[in-house]
């Protein structure tokens, strides 16, 4: 079951999503989760009672970016993506993307959810490498 994350949730959203912190920021940070859950819609992948994604969207006029993503399970981030995309269609936004850092090695899952590379940034954030993924919502 997906539903909007809670503030009840923040505890296992910070161990879901530990695995996206990197040296010089800790997405996983409670601080950090909680001043996000005001800015962006969180929503969690419940099985069992047990959080397994979580997937945070910002949205713009036209585009809703994905803030962050991260599952313990199989098959959770794809799930979570098509759940976005609904959203999107409900909210008529044309355009779904993010950023995702190379050390993520995340451009696969991106392509096979139907998103394209539209930019390679090279040692720009935190001196990293990163991709801007694209997908066009119809």
């Amino acid at each position: 079951m997906i539903r909007k994350a809670s503030q009840d949730d923040i505890a296992s959203i910070a161990q879901i999503i530990k695995s996206l912190d990197f040296p010089g920021f800790k997405v996983s940070s409670s601080e950090n989760i909680k001043k996000r859950m005001t800015k962006e819609d969180w929503y969690v992948l419940e099985e069992n009672r047990k959080l397994r994604a979580v997937i945070a969207l910002a949205y713009n006029e036209k585009s809703c970016e994905i803030y962050a993503i991260a599952s313990n399970v199989k098959g959770g981030g794809s799930e979570l993506i098509k759940h976005a995309i609904n959203i999107c269609r409900e909210k008529k936004i044309t355009k779904l993307w993010c950023w995702s850092m190379a050390r993520y090695q995340a451009e696969g899952f991106y392509k096979k959810m139907g998103f394209e590379e539209r930019h390679l940034s090279k040692k720009q954030f935190y001196n990293e490498d990163y991709w801007l993924l694209v997908k066009v919502i119809s």
